[in-house]
């Protein structure tokens, strides 16, 4: 389902032609999204390190990523 809306989200970029990128940020623990990411041509363009805290020294970094169109 998230591909499909990424996919509409993308189409809908090109056809605007003030759209020039896309821009997302995900959890750097979330291999499978960043995956899809990828496969639907993002790169990453940096990590923001120990971004998030989820308790008492536990942290997570956030994955940039974007995609020009």
């Amino acid at each position: 389902m998230l591909a499909i809306l990424l996919n509409a989200l993308i189409e809908w970029a090109f056809r605007n032609k003030t759209i020039e990128k896309i821009g997302l940020s995900v959890h750097a623990n979330n291999d499978r999204a960043i995956a899809l990411y990828k496969k639907l041509g993002f790169e990453i363009e940096g990590i923001k390190k120990r971004d998030l805290k989820y308790g008492d020294d536990q942290y997570i970094d956030t994955v940039v990523m974007a995609r020009f169109v």
